[in-house]
C-alpha cells in the first residue's frame, strides 16, 4: 500500500495517521515542509519515505519507532548536517541525500557510520570538492552516487574508496570528468562504474586502469558525445556490459568495437 500526499494534504496525515497501519510507502514531495509531522512515526508498517522537495533541516525523534523503514529519500532539502536520528533507524539501508548543497559532509561521518547496514548512498548535486578520510568508516557501503559534483577531487576519493571493500558501483555521471585518475585502479573490488554525461572525458586515462580492475564488469559511457573508443581496446576486455547508448559512432566503429570485444555485451 503507498500513498502520494498532495502538500494541502498533510492536515489529513495528521488526522488520520491511525487509518494508515498498513502503510509501507509514502510520499511527501515538493510541499516545502520544513517540519516533518510527528503523525508519520505512527505509521509503523512504513518502509519507504520520500520527503524530497521540502526545506527540512531536521527530522522528529520518533523516527527511530518505525522499524520497518529502509529507504529515506531526502533530495533537495536545507540540511546542513545529517539528522542524528537516521542513525537509530533499525532497517534503513539506501538514503538519498543529493541536491543538499549545504550538507558538511565532514560532519555528518559519524552519523552516516552510525548506519551499520547502509549498502546504497546518493551525494550527487551537494558541491562536494572533497570526500571526508573518515568516509571509509562506510565499511558496507555497496553502492554510491557522487555525480553532478564538478569539482570533486577524484584522485584523493578513489584513494578513500579503495579502502571500503564492500563498495563495487560508483556513479559520476554529468561530474565534467575529463580525465580519470591512476588511483581508480586502487579500487580493486569495483564491479560497475558510471561516468554518462561527461563530454570531454579522456578514455585513453580511463582504458590504461581498466585493465587494473578485474572485478569491473559493467561501465556506462551513455551520452557522452562520442565518435570512437580509444585504438587499443584492451583494458575493456574484461567487461561483460558496455552501455555505449547516446554516442556517434560510425556503423564502423560499432563494427570493431564488437569484432574486438568478442566477450562484452555492448549496447548502442
Amino acid at each position: 500500500i503507498w500513498l502520494d500526499i498532495e502538500c494541502d494534504g498533510i492536515q489529513v496525515l495528521e488526522e488520520q495517521s491511525n487509518s494508515l497501519k498498513n502503510l509501507k510507502v509514502l510520499y511527501l514531495e515538493d510541499c516545502q515542509v520544513r517540519k516533518l509531522p510527528e503523525s508519520i512515526t505512527e505509521i509503523k508498517s512504513l518502509e519507504l519515505l520520500k520527503i524530497s522537495g521540502n526545506r527540512l533541516k531536521t527530522l522528529p525523534q520518533k523516527l527511530m519507532q518505525l522499524k520497518n523503514l529502509y529507504v529515506i529519500n531526502l533530495r533537495n532539502n536545507a540540511l546542513k548536517k545529517m539528522p542524528e536520528i537516521l542513525g537509530e533507524i533499525p532497517k534503513q539501508r539506501e538514503l538519498e541525500l543529493g541536491e543538499n548543497p549545504d550538507l558538511m559532509l565532514e560532519k555528518s561521518i559519524d552519523e552516516l557510520s552510525a548506519i551499520h547496514q547502509l549498502d546504497k548512498l546518493y551525494l550527487d548535486s551537494n558541491n562536494l570538492t572533497e570526500i571526508p578520510s573518515g568516509f571509509s568508516k562506510l565499511t558496507n557501503l555497496e553502492e554510491l552516487s557522487i555525480g553532478n559534483n564538478p569539482n570533486l577531487n577524484l584522485e584523493s576519493a578513489f584513494g578513500i574508496f579503495s579502502e571500503m571493500p564492500s563498495l563495487h558501483i560508483i556513479s559520476m555521471e554529468n561530474s565534467a570528468v575529463k580525465e580519470i585518475p591512476d588511483a581508480i585502479k586502487e579500487v580493486v573490488q569495483l564491479n560497475g562504474l558510471v561516468l554518462d554525461r561527461n563530454p570531454e572525458i579522456d578514455l585513453s586515462s580511463l582504458g590504461n586502469n581498466l585493465s587494473k580492475l578485474q572485478n569491473l564488469k559493467v561501465l556506462l559511457l551513455r551520452n557522452n558525445g562520442l565518435s570512437s573508443l580509444p585504438a587499443d581496446l584492451t583494458g575493456f576486455m574484461n567487461l561483460a556490459i558496455l552501455e555505449l547508448k547516446g554516442n556517434d559512432f560510425s556503423d564502423d566503429e560499432k563494427e570493431r568495437i564488437k569484432i574486438t570485444l568478442k566477450t562484452t555485451k555492448e549496447i548502442f
